[in-house]
């Protein structure tokens, strides 16, 4: 494997994980929402 390979690799991981952090957080908050009222 070449090195850039696996570097843009690990840009995509961190970005998923990013990413379903971002969405659990808002799906919480939503649930809290409709959830209270």
């Amino acid at each position: 494997m070449k090195k850039g390979n696996s570097k843009k690799w690990s840009k995509v991981y961190i970005g998923l994980i990013a990413a379903n952090i971002v969405f659990a957080v808002i799906f919480y908050l939503i649930s809290m929402r409709y959830g209270n009222n």
